[in-house]
């Protein structure tokens, strides 16, 4: 309750009820309401306490929270992917070893629904193809100009992996936003590769990133390997 008083600018129990007297109770809840909704309208970074949580989309309309859920129930009891949420070091946001995707527990319901299904794909490849597995692996940059063709072919495999499975859940009106986040989470990863800067994630966002096609997923078997844990997995 005290906390909902500061960011209402009632610093105190007395503010509040000499505001609440000097309104009538009717005029300040409605008030309340109305201050509250505006919020809200404003952009979910208000009601996670800071801008980083702000959705990358924008203005999209997007059940973050439940179609992570959805996608984390599928991972787990159709593909035997176990998915853990715990505290990953910096700056890690994900991580894999092709039988499990560990999520830190501090990222926003949109970044972890991005990491469900980008994580996903590298695991397709990992159990697919051993040279893939090597191909993901960590790199210093600057990257040799030479590698980055296949960096690149085997972040959008991964991504055509990913927007498959989400499919598969009857996720099928994010695909526009998934692309996006997509081209983003590439765009970072070759600036990174190429010039060791770590740029606002933001600064790299588009609306309209060229559409990925779904692509089918084989059949696979999870099998462990190793962490990427001195990597970037973004």
């Amino acid at each position: 309750m005290p906390f909902l008083f500061a960011r209402l600018g009632l610093y105190s129990y007395t503010s509040f009820a000499v505001t609440l007297c000097q309104m009538g109770r009717n005029t300040f809840l409605s008030s309340i309401g109305l201050f509250l909704r505006w919020k809200v309208a404003s952009g979910p970074q208000f009601l996670s306490g800071g801008i980083d949580a702000y959705p990358y989309n924008g203005s999209m309309e997007i059940p973050f929270d439940q179609y992570s859920g959805r996608t984390q129930k599928h991972l787990e009891s159709f593909y035997g992917i176990r998915v853990v949420t715990r505290d990953i070091p910096d700056p890690l946001t994900g991580d894999l070893d092709g039988l499990e995707i560990h999520i830190d527990y501090a990222v926003t319901a949109e970044q972890r629904l991005f990491l469900l299904a980008h994580l996903f794909g590298h695991t397709v490849q990992w159990n697919l193809d051993p040279a893939l597995f090597e191909i993901g692996r960590p790199y210093q940059p600057p990257v040799n100009e030479d590698l980055i063709p296949a960096i690149i072919a085997y972040e959008q495999e991964a991504a055509c992996y990913g927007l498959a499975m989400l499919h598969q859940v009857a996720i099928t009106d994010i695909d526009q936003w998934f692309c996006n986040y997509t081209a983003c989470d590439q765009a970072y990863l070759l600036h990174f590769y190429r010039s060791s800067e770590k740029r606002d994630f933001r600064s790299l966002w588009v609306d309209t990133a060229p559409l990925i096609k779904a692509q089918p997923i084989p059949s696979f078997t999870p099998t462990r390997r190793t962490f990427r844990m001195d990597g970037i997995v973004i």
